[in-house]
């Protein structure tokens, strides 16, 4: 049957959040209760150029102090599922270090080395955009499979889990090295109150390697990606990967800057590039008009 999506997106982008005194975030030590249950799959398999990660939520690394940031992403909302918490990107940038889980040479003071480190262990503006509004002005189904292609600290799935009920949630990112340190320590953050976690899988290496996993194991309704259109080099192989994941009735959602000085990606391109292939159809469903950094939530759905 059709996914009944209803997204409410008749909102005035003032009312999201976007600046950083509405995301009322504390920084509060907390110590995890170790629940032995396993995430992730059974075994490390290589399928084409992925590579699927599982680890016993035992086995996940902490970071030392374990500095845990919780975003309170819904503002007076007492709901607990409101929230998403997690490990903040210095702490777990130094224990990445500290136990050799650094994508690139530590020496390197970049975000970006294309091809080997694509900023996984960043935590970008436009994924706190998506994560709020899928906290804040989604309405979803429960049930649904989602993946979070790029995701650094997941928190665009991470808000789907604690707010919608997915019935699976499967992360991506580049380096297996980010899924490790930080995706999978925040996934067991925010699975700690949660009654019936979804099923989780771990997914580390490039889009490319999507196709021949996605074969085996059915599409997904609503695919999340954040920060992810800065470079139009990667633009067919993102596309080739919506096409090849998304489910004929499923969403992918696309937060990004309007535009990326200096790396060369902008909104305008990547919609052109999608409307020169012709599969899928885009919409806004936020725009956020700052004076510094103008941001964009994209709606992709297959054209029919």
């Amino acid at each position: 049957g059709k996914m009944a999506f209803s997204f409410n997106f008749q909102i005035d982008p003032k009312d999201i959040g976007n600046d950083i005194d509405n995301f009322g975030i504390s920084t509060s030590c907390e110590n995890q209760a170790n629940k032995s249950k396993s995430i992730g799959l059974i075994s490390d398999k290589s399928s084409g150029q992925l590579k699927e990660l599982s680890l016993e939520l035992d086995e996940l690394p902490v970071c030392e102090d374990d500095v845990v940031t919780s975003v309170q992403l819904l503002k007076g909302s007492t709901d607990p599922n409101a929230s998403v918490s997690y490990y903040c990107p210095e702490e777990v940038s130094l224990w990445a270090k500290a136990n050799d889980l650094m994508p690139v040479d530590s020496e390197q003071s970049t975000d970006l080395v294309s091809g080997v480190y694509e900023g996984g262990l960043q935590l970008w503006e436009c994924s706190e955009d998506l994560a709020t509004w899928l906290l804040d002005k989604a309405e979803l189904q429960p049930g649904l499979r989602v993946m979070e292609l790029g995701c650094g600290a997941g928190l665009p799935g991470l808000s789907c889990l604690r707010r919608h009920r997915p019935v699976k949630v499967a992360f991506q990112d580049f380096n297996p090295e980010v899924l490790r340190a930080w995706t999978m320590p925040n996934c067991r953050l925010n699975l700690a109150d949660l009654a019936r976690p979804p099923q989780l899988e771990f997914l580390a290496g490039s889009w490319a390697g999507l196709a021949a996993w996605e074969a085996a194991r059915g599409a997904f309704d609503l695919v999340l990606t954040a920060e992810t259109i800065y470079n139009p080099d990667y633009y067919q192989q993102l596309h080739d990967a919506l096409s090849h994941l998304l489910a004929p009735d499923g969403v992918a959602l696309v937060a990004a800057k309007v535009s990326y000085f200096g790396v060369g990606g902008s909104e305008s391109l990547f919609c052109d590039f999608l409307d020169r292939r012709g599969q899928f159809s885009h919409s806004t469903a936020m725009r956020t008009e700052s004076a510094a950094l103008a941001r964009v939530i994209l709606e992709l759905r297959r054209r029919r």
